[in-house]
């Protein structure tokens, strides 16, 4: 078969299957408001569950994209909150869990602990996963990011008209006063790589002020610009003499020399066990060494100086080694 034709063919049963599960859908709940009102009996929910959870598709999370659960759920909202009302609120949160994907449903179930999935309700669901999966750029930032926006090559202009209204929308471009835009425009204008600290620094400063509803002029980013590099400089300054101080210190360090084993440090301070005295001559007159006794074996000092008898004087002279 030509594949063009097998694609038409697929396509025709998808939207078959489709229409299926909508006239199914239509059809309990026809029955269930005919009736007394109640939810579905226990006969129909599997039937039920498995035609919405065939409408909705799997999330996936993208840590680049903003808002990313509000933006899948309000693809769906109108499933659970019309075809699925007569459903408890256990099973709508199945159908939601269901359709997580392993990482983010792993993330969701370590967050709700020691409580499960199941015994939670089906808004706190809600809630809980736009925390955890809704990631939201500042303010400021997103204001920023609009001077960025770039039509591709590949995109015609009505798709990249309405992406940049979309855009200019969300991020609330017109609540922007004179002040806003020399602000937006002096920040956008650091492109240099140098001046990277500078920028995100800023950005902060202005994302801080609009959080507390408070405007900030062109003169005053100036100033902060001002006070956040002088504080950079007294932080390089402070570097700089310790690195100093490092360096005498290392200097001195390499003028000192043990006599015992010639390392860097000071002779108290040797871990090294004493020297050997060979060709050792000694006198101790109560010991009864005379200056011709001499020893031609390695001894250490240690065994010399045990042997000499209490309170006898005791001369050594010879080679010590080692």
């Amino acid at each position: 078969m030509d594949p063009a034709n097998l694609l038409s063919v697929l396509k025709e049963l998808m939207e078959d299957q489709r229409n299926q599960q909508r006239e199914m859908m239509k059809l309990l709940l026809d029955r269930s408001e005919a009736g007394s009102g109640d939810r579905f009996g226990p006969e129909d929910r599997p039937s039920v569950m498995a035609a919405i959870s065939n409408r909705i598709e799997k999330f996936v999370l993208d840590p680049e994209k903003e808002m990313a659960f509000s933006r899948w759920y309000a693809r769906y909202k109108d499933i659970f909150i019309e075809e699925a009302r007569q459903l408890p609120e256990g099973a709508k949160v199945r159908i939601i869990c269901e359709k997580l994907d392993v990482v983010t449903f792993e993330r969701n179930q370590r967050h709700v602990l020691p409580r499960d999935v199941s015994d939670i309700s089906f808004e706190e669901t809600i809630e809980t996963l736009r925390k955890l999966f809704d990631f939201k750029a500042s303010e400021f930032t997103t204001k920023y990011q609009c001077l960025k926006l770039e039509k591709s090559v590949a995109e015609d202009y009505l798709t990249y008209t309405g992406r940049v209204n979309e855009f200019c929308e969300k991020v609330k471009l017109h609540t922007l006063d004179s002040d806003g835009i020399k602000c937006l425009l002096w920040i956008f204008g650091l492109k240099s790589p140098t001046e990277a600290e500078i920028r995100q620094k800023l950005i902060s400063v202005l994302d801080r002020e609009y959080k507390a509803g408070r405007k900030i002029s062109l003169h005053q980013l100036h100033q902060e610009c001002e006070n956040f590099l002088s504080l950079k400089r007294d932080c390089e300054a402070i570097a700089v003499n310790v690195k100093a101080v490092e360096a005498v210190s290392n200097e001195d360090r390499k003028s000192i020399e043990c006599w015992n084993c010639e390392g860097k440090h000071y002779a108290r301070q040797c871990k090294k066990k004493d020297g050997c005295w060979t060709t050792i001559s000694a006198y101790a007159p109560k010991t009864g060494c005379s200056n011709e006794d001499k020893d031609e074996s390695y001894v250490t000092l240690d065994d010399v100086i045990r042997s000499v008898l209490e309170g006898d004087i005791l001369t050594i002279a010879g080679d010590l080694t080692g």
